[in-house]
C-alpha cells in the first residue's frame, strides 16, 4: 500500500511554498526589513535545504539548474562564509 497521488501532490505544494515563502523573506532581510536581516542567512539555507529535497523528492533531468544553485547557496553560506556578515545584514 503506497501514498496516494493525493498526498504526493500535497506534499509538493507543501515544500514549494515553503521554498518560494523561505526565498522571499530571505530576500527581504537582505534588503533590511526589520526582523528579517538579522536571520536572512538562516532562512535562506534552510530554504535552500527544502527546495533541494523538492527537487530530489520530485526529479526530473530538466532540474539539473536548481540542483545547483541550491548546493551553490549553502556552500556559499555554510562552508565559504561569502557574503561576509559586515557586507550584508548579520
Amino acid at each position: 500500500m503506497g501514498i496516494s497521488t493525493t498526498a504526493v501532490q500535497w506534499i509538493g505544494i507543501i515544500l514549494v511554498a515553503l521554498a518560494t515563502l523561505g526565498f522571499v523573506l530571505s530576500g527581504l532581510g537582505v534588503f533590511g526589513v526589520p526582523g528579517l536581516s538579522e536571520i536572512w542567512r538562516t532562512v535562506a539555507e534552510v530554504s535552500a535545504g527544502v527546495s533541494l529535497l523538492l527537487l530530489v523528492l520530485f526529479w526530473h533531468p530538466w532540474l539539473i539548474m536548481g540542483v545547483l544553485l541550491d548546493m551553490g547557496i549553502l556552500v556559499a553560506f555554510l562552508w565559504v562564509k561569502w557574503p561576509p556578515a559586515d557586507q550584508i545584514g548579520s
